[in-house]
């Protein structure tokens, strides 16, 4: 759609990930703050540390005219 490569989760537990990614930045967070650590952690961070992604998949040109007319077929119903 986009002409861009997708980057699909290596997990199949992509909203477990999402929770664990907020409570490690939560739970490093504050460990730091009780350690007078400045260094901020956050959920960037966590996902450099959790997130593991497979090969991307690169866009199939073939496909970008459906991809255009699906598109402006799904805002003219929703301007309607």
């Amino acid at each position: 759609m986009l002409g861009r490569p997708v980057r699909l989760l290596a997990s199949d537990e992509g909203p477990a990930l999402g929770a664990a990614v907020t409570a490690l930045a939560a739970c490093e967070s504050w460990m730091r703050r009780q350690r007078k650590v400045k260094e901020p952690f956050g959920v960037s961070d966590a996902v450099a540390c959790l997130v593991k992604y497979r090969e991307p998949v690169d866009p199939n040109p073939a496909w970008g005219e459906a991809y255009r007319k699906g598109l402006a077929e799904f805002e003219r119903r929703l301007s309607s």
